[in-house]
């Protein structure tokens, strides 16, 4: 904290020692001088006397408390007197006693004697406790009608305009400073030289009682500092108070009296910046160390926003409100430990979060044509200058300009719409189509999408194809496959040119090899059509499966869904990764029916060729207790389907065409597992289930190929550190910020021209990133360059690093017919039952800290959030098409209090598992 360290001689004070015993003789305060640029980030402590522990072991606490969470001065509260005028905190401790407050201090004096962490009083020295040596006595002489002191709720308030009260309010203060000899600051309350007659509280006879006090006091390099309460500091609303009873700044540089004032701030952010200005201007020199209170454990997000607003305003020095909370939430000391760090920038290099404030219409940036009979035309504009549409005001609900208007009623054909600002305008032009009326198209091809087989199709030696296509009607088609041409036949009349179905069949001739399936290839089909001829070649190929085998599928993609019923919408039964094979039992138009049960697309189904290696035969099961999890290795022959869930009690995993597991196989130094047993199935599979150690609960599994063996991991539950600055330390969480490269995912209010989705992604991925690395986790961004990525490059990372947590970045958009600007709050989608919780936490702990407005936790199916091994969300953060909530999410508080939200998310779900 940066002081001009005052002196003052040593003068012998001459109290009654029969009234006032002196507890120890004054030592001189040593004080404790810190690196003058270095910002004091401070804690306030009041004493509070838990009889079944000693004051030792308190302030023990305490010290590990302050070293562990970065603070680097303690002020100590001996009386609770300093948030007495905060009435909403709790009442969370029992009335003070003197003696005890001297044992903490004389025990926090000798654990800061080799440490780099200052201490300051916070001391009202003309209060008096009912535990005060000299209350009784006081008290007797104020009922008998003396104005020594007036009633102050229970205490006793000394009037410092009388001087027989200063001996005394010196020796409150000199006791103190003889059992904490390492104090260099006394914090006073701007009210500590009021007298209760009123004719003395100019600012002079104020000034004066304060420099008599301070003559009295034995100690050199002493800094004093005085508080305000909110009602006499000011903000952005009352301004710069002219006239206060209280002892002004003023006065304070006039008299040299003091060196820094400490403003009570309360807990909105909204004006902090403009609030730090106000101090800043009425401090006349003195440093300003804001006094940040809070009254519940779940405003610790409050405290942290103001640290980095005040931090953005200049304002360095910090003084924290509220230990005994804070050291109860082990979230919010860990946000409180970051929140103190020197700043670090959370706006990756090479992003800006400015909205322009220019004249622009960004939706539509061009000419449409639409067929809904509304749109919402979006644009920014200068704030400052009156907006018009079609010559009437747009009341704009923004501060950077950012505008939306929802167009309705939009009739048929085109129509124009004009915005100016200024000597600006911007026309748009909007056609909208009759939705009553169709139009008839024409054809002279063929529609390749719709030439069998599309996909890759497999039939049987002596069944029937079925061949197909849309070309104009009128025509003549054919379809030829093995050297054999097959005429089709248009299935209805229809006007000449139109599109038209045809079809034809033909039998699968014989295959080379019964034994097999064999590519064939592709169909060539001929349009004849107004005179002209044209040949095309369909985009699949025909496989002949053999008389004497079975058809059989690889799924094709990374992560590959198998639907119970195709005819119900998301019915899903199963997840197949890429490379599990499996016999097919029925072939649909669009699906292969599996062995395993469900329908697998064709589009993520490759038909394999010659006699396929479907059964896995396992010829042996090795266990293995890994860093991270458990393992059980099953050396097979093939990559068998499987389905897996997981209870309170066991992991089950059920493997399909699969023969050879043993029946039981011991976890040997296991942490997680009792026994692992497995059962055969009349359908040909295997379930193997892993029985839990009493009191474990899983975090997650996965069930993976390494070849043609089968890995099925169990993953350990994340705990957190002990640390309040590193609570995160060994816990891994994958970042992905959605979208990247050329695909800018939803443009917001600003068009191209300001911060798009995919920018937000990345820098709230990137903020995140920074806070929870500073919190101690191993943080790995799928994409540090803000890339396009496909899934497997996005999912990959988190199953080689055996992540704990997966997050995907992204924020959200409406269809252009709606009226975005009721379109706001957050949204958070998971997949699987064991990601809930952690979606639950996340959505409460972001909107909790930045404000926004939650819309729910959903279950739903985005492939992202498809990992059994981990936790895995997709956020939502914020919609970008409506004006207001876009500035909000491109304001820097905003991105860091996301952050925020999410490592106390992150830290609750770790926090809370056991329990729930």
């Amino acid at each position: 904290m940066q002081k001009a360290r005052k002196k003052w001689s040593c003068i012998a004070l001459a109290v009654s020692l029969a009234v006032l015993p002196m507890r120890a003789a004054a030592e001189e305060p040593t004080a404790l001088q810190n690196d003058l640029d270095t910002p004091s980030k401070g804690i306030i402590y009041q004493s509070a006397f838990d009889l079944e522990t000693s004051a030792g072991d308190r302030m023990q606490e305490l010290f590990c408390f302050v070293q562990d969470s970065g603070f680097n001065r303690i002020y100590f509260d001996p009386s609770g007197q300093a948030e007495k005028a905060l009435p909403q905190l709790p009442a969370i401790r029992i009335r003070p006693n003197e003696e005890k407050a001297l044992e903490e201090l004389s025990a926090l004096t000798e654990l800061l004697e080799e440490n780099e962490i200052s201490l300051s009083l916070v001391f009202d020295p003309f209060s008096l406790s009912p535990s005060h040596p000299a209350y009784q006595f006081v008290k007797t002489a104020v009922n008998y009608g003396s104005d020594i002191a007036a009633w102050e709720g229970e205490n006793l308030r000394l009037d410092p305009s009388q001087e027989r009260n200063l001996a005394l309010a010196q020796w409150n203060l000199q006791k103190l400073l003889a059992a904490g000899s390492m104090t260099d600051e006394i914090l006073f309350p701007s009210t500590a030289f009021l007298s209760e007659h009123q004719e003395q509280n100019s600012q002079i006879a104020q000034a004066q009682r304060m420099a008599a006090f301070l003559e009295g006091i034995s100690g050199g390099g002493l800094s004093v500092s005085v508080r305000y309460d909110p009602l006499f500091a000011p903000t952005a609303q009352n301004g710069k108070r002219l006239a206060t009873p209280e002892l002004t700044p003023q006065t304070l540089v006039e008299n040299q009296l003091a060196d820094a004032i400490y403003p009570v701030a309360d807990e909105q952010t909204a004006d902090c910046e403009e609030k730090a200005e106000c101090w800043n201007n009425w401090a006349e020199g003195l440093e300003v160390v804001p006094y940040l209170q809070n009254s519940s454990d779940d405003h610790y997000f409050s405290i942290c926003s103001q640290i980095f607003l005040l931090r953005q305003s200049g304002i360095s020095s910090v003084a924290v409100a509220g230990y005994e909370q804070r050291n109860r939430s082990s979230e919010s000391a860990a946000l409180l430990s970051f929140a103190l760090l020197e700043e670090s920038s959370l706006i990756p290099e090479g992003y800006s979060l400015q909205v322009p404030q220019t004249f622009a219409i960004t939706k539509p940036d061009s000419d449409i044509t639409i067929s809904a009979s509304s749109y919402y035309v979006m644009g920014t504009s200068n704030p400052n200058l009156p907006l018009y549409f079609d010559g009437e005001l747009v009341e704009r609900q923004t501060a950077n300009g950012g505008f939306g208007v929802y167009l309705t009623d939009i009739p048929v054909g085109t129509s124009t719409y004009t915005f100016s600002q200024g000597a600006q305008s911007k026309t748009i032009s909007i056609t909208r189509t009759d939705p009553t009326q169709t139009s008839v198209s024409y054809l002279s091809k063929i529609v390749q999408s719709s030439m069998y087989p599309y996909y890759d199709e497999a039939v049987k030696v002596g069944e029937p194809i079925s061949f197909g296509c849309t070309a104009p009607a009128g025509a003549r088609v054919s379809a030829t496959f093995q050297g054999k041409t097959v005429v089709l036949t248009q299935k209805a009349a229809a006007q000449s040119g139109v599109p038209a179905s045809y079809s034809g069949t033909m039998l699968m001739p014989d295959a080379e090899d019964d034994n097999s399936t064999t590519k064939i290839g592709a169909v060539t089909y001929t349009l004849t059509y107004q005179g002209i001829t044209t040949s095309y070649t369909s985009s699949g190929e025909l496989y002949v499966v053999g008389k004497n085998t079975t058809l059989a599928v690889m799924a094709n993609d990374y992560i590959n869904n198998v639907y119970g019923n195709v005819a119900i919408a998301d019915d899903f039964y199963m997840t197949l990764y890429q490379g599990a094979c499996d016999y097919v039992d029925e072939v649909t138009d669009s699906h292969y029916k599996l062995r395993s049960g469900g329908y697998l697309p064709k589009s993520t189904a490759d038909i394999l060729e010659g006699a396929p290696i479907v059964e896995n035969k396992v010829s042996a099961a090795s266990f293995k207790v890994e860093e991270r999890g458990e393992s059980l290795t099953l050396t097979g022959t093939a990559k068998a389907p499987y389905k897996a869930y997981m209870t309170d009690t066991k992991l089950v995993v059920t493997l399909w065409n699969t023969n050879g597991v043993p029946e039981n196989t011991s976890p040997k130094n296991s942490s997680l597992f009792q026994e692992i047993s497995s059962v055969k199935n009349d359908d040909g599979s295997v379930t193997l289930t892993f029985s839990y150690q009493e009191g474990v609960k899983l975090w997650g599994y996965s069930v993976e190929y390494d070849g043609e063996n089968t890995v099925i991991f169990a993953k350990k539950a994340p705990v957190l550190a002990e640390s309040h600055e590193k609570p995160l330390e060994g816990i891994v969480v994958v970042i992905d910020a959605g979208h990247g490269g050329e695909d800018p995912g939803a443009l917001g209010i600003a068009g191209t021209s300001g911060p798009t989705e995919k920018d937000l992604n990345f820098i709230s991925a990137y903020a995140s990133k920074q806070i929870l690395e500073a919190l101690g986790a191993s943080v790995h961004m799928v994409s540090e360059d803000n890339a396009r990525l496909t899934f497997e490059e996005r999912m990959d990372p988190a199953r080689n690093l055996r992540a704990d947590f997966f997050l995907s970045f992204h924020h959200n958009s409406t269809e252009e017919s709606f009226d975005s600007s009721n379109s706001f709050g957050t949204e958070i989608y998971y997949h699987e039952q064991q990601s809930k919780m952690f979606a639950e936490n996340i959505l409460d702990s972001i909107t909790s800290a930045n404000g926004r407005i939650p819309r729910g936790a959903y279950q739903d199916y985005y492939r992202v959030t498809r990992m059994t091994y981990a936790p895995s969300l997709l956020l939502e953060l914020g919609f970008v098409v409506n004006p207001a909530e876009y500035e909000d999410l491109c304001q820097p508080i905003r991105i860091y209090q996301t952050a925020l939200g999410v490592a106390d998310g992150i830290m609750r779900t770790v926090e809370n598992f056991g329990s729930r």
